[in-house]
């Protein structure tokens, strides 16, 4: 007897065609993906948007993963013509993951659909850098900010002599092609520094961005936590592209004590600020222990409202979006989140619509899921051209339970891979989800 294929059961059961998905599979022995392929296939991720009655609902996206070596700290934008922009550092050369300074910082571009990037690479000035688009000095144009290496003894490094991030920035008329100098980011009077995680990107009126970055509130101080509180301050800083010129700082409250920023100008002309902050009551292992802190200035921020804490830890790299219509998006990672009284680690988004001075936390957005334990790192989203949204993720998990012993480790295992408390350390993924918000 034999064996019956086709028929109507099977024809509704797999409508792919095995040559077409033998393009997208892995087919060598080892199971891997083809050796210059960008991206895992384009494939269905399930979302969850919570409700305050318990009656979730879930719905279907669309996920895949950058396939690059080791990729992490990624950057994004959209064009004006609804080109996706992406970057992300990556070890293109080498496996010395302790050294950061020899990795490649690469741009792509992409269809606007996000579901299709071109290849090759570009490459960027910067080794931690994301891109921003200034469609008002033309539509090809990237203002690429980062972290600029410096020549010492031994070779490239990310900071100076006395520690601190040389942050910098560079122009591209040609998306990416070419680069012009590079620019320093210019220090407050009294030598503090702005610094900025990358996924917070200005906010662009016309040729001007204004950037939100955290100071020590206590230039003195080396402790973190002076007094329990975080010691950062946050201000806001506006450079004009088209000049190459810097405003005068605007400093947030320094009692607020927070540090990195995202800042968004809604659509009533009220600046929206999304802060990192540290309940002084809770104890801080680590950066994932902080929380979010919102609020929002109706004079271009010479004054604020009552700043909002929301959760008391495991919330942090708060990112806004304008949406056209006027709704806010705020996403953020999940360090220690909680889900149907469950511990996990995930990236949410939440919705106002109200210009920020309310947000719908109890009908947020689930949008990834792992152990908690996974590091997640600013999770950026951008408005597609057809509507949908695009979230950016990066995420790496440590391999901790080894017999291994430091003196069996390869010889550059050094200090900085934490050995021996850890044996596969920073498998890191860059991820983009796109969704869409659910009425």
């Amino acid at each position: 007897m034999s064996i019956l294929y086709g028929g109507e059961v099977n024809d509704r059961l797999q409508t792919l065609d095995a040559h077409e998905a033998s393009a997208f599979v892995h087919q060598d022995a080892l199971r891997t993906h083809r050796h210059k392929r960008l991206i895992t296939e384009v494939y269905p991720h399930p979302i969850r948007k919570n409700a305050a009655s318990g009656k979730h609902h879930y719905f279907e996206g669309l996920t895949y993963r950058f396939l690059a070596n080791f990729p992490e700290s990624q950057g994004l934008d959209v064009m004006s013509d609804g080109v996706p922009v992406i970057t992300f550092t990556a070890s293109m050369r080498h496996r010395d993951f302790a050294d950061r300074s020899k990795f490649d910082s690469l741009l792509f571009t992409g269809d606007p659909s996000c579901e299709a990037w071109d290849q090759p690479a570009k490459r960027t000035p910067f080794v931690y850098c994301a891109p921003v688009a200034v469609p008002a000095l033309g539509a090809d144009t990237i203002i690429a900010r980062g972290v600029y290496l410096v020549e010492k003894d031994k070779g490239l490094t990310y900071s100076p002599d006395d520690g601190k991030c040389i942050w910098a920035y560079c122009r591209s008329d040609d998306r990416g092609h070419t680069w012009g100098e590079i620019i320093p980011q210019p220090l407050l009077d009294d030598g503090r520094d702005g610094a900025g995680d990358l996924c917070h990107q200005p906010w662009v009126e016309g040729a001007d961005l204004t950037f939100g970055l955290a100071i020590p509130r206590e230039p003195a101080s080396g402790d973190e936590y002076p007094d329990g509180r975080l010691n950062g301050q946050t201000i806001l800083r506006t450079y004009h592209a088209d000049k190459n010129t810097w405003d005068e700082p605007v400093f947030l409250p320094a009692e607020w004590c927070t540090s990195e920023c995202s800042v968004v100008r809604a659509q009533n002309g009220d600046l929206v600020v999304a802060l990192r902050h540290k309940d002084p009551s809770i104890p801080s292992e680590n950066d994932g222990w902080r929380n979010i802190v919102t609020s929002w200035s109706s004079d271009n921020g010479r004054t604020w409202a009552e700043p909002q804490a929301f959760f008391r830890f495991g919330r942090v790299h708060a990112n806004i979006t304008v949406l056209p219509d006027g709704r806010l998006v705020m996403t953020h990672a999940a360090r220690i989140g909680e889900l149907d009284r469950r511990i996990y680690g995930g990236v949410e988004a939440v919705v106002s619509e109200d210009h920020g001075r309310t947000w719908d936390w109890d009908g947020r957005y689930i949008l990834f899921r792992c152990p908690q334990g996974f590091k997640l790192f600013n999770p950026r989203t951008v408005r597609l051209a057809d509507g949908r949204l695009m979230t950016a993720i990066y995420n790496y998990t440590t391999y901790t339970w080894t017999d291994l012993k430091k003196e069996d480790a390869p010889e550059n295992w050094n200090d900085t891979l934490l050995l021996p408390h850890a044996n596969y350390l920073g498998l890191g993924n860059v991820m983009v989800v796109i969704w869409e918000l659910q009425d």
